[in-house]
């Protein structure tokens, strides 16, 4: 997946299926969105593609004027591409950035636990 521009989140912003309400947790992974983090490697999931995570991969919030946007960033770049690749998680209302910034740094704190380098 290409870097997510302000243009494609613009697309998403009225579709329902993109919004977040949570976590969820399977017997294999924690999702945030349409990504989930496997419990016991470290890979990814998401919208039916699995990877491995890299030293580069976090959650980042991106907004919009009416939407927040949470981000999965795979990698900044990498011997194959020299662009990020990025996976649209899903979004939350403006109001609840908050909730969302919460979630990503949990999210996050089980990414940096892999410790890939």
């Amino acid at each position: 997946m290409p870097e997510a521009t302000d243009e494609m989140l613009a697309r998403l912003v009225d579709n329902e299926w993109y919004r977040v309400e949570g976590f969820r947790i399977t017997a294999d992974a924690r999702y945030l969105g349409r990504v989930g983090i496997s419990h016991a490697h470290a890979t990814f999931h998401a919208g039916g593609f699995s990877g491995e995570l890299s030293p580069d991969s976090r959650f980042v919030i991106r907004k919009h004027a009416t939407r927040v946007f949470i981000v999965f960033r795979q990698f900044d770049s990498s011997r194959y591409h020299a662009s990020p690749a990025d996976h649209v998680a899903g979004w939350v209302p403006a109001e609840d950035e908050a909730t969302a910034q919460n979630w990503v740094d949990r999210i996050n704190v089980q990414i940096r636990d892999f410790d890939v380098r």
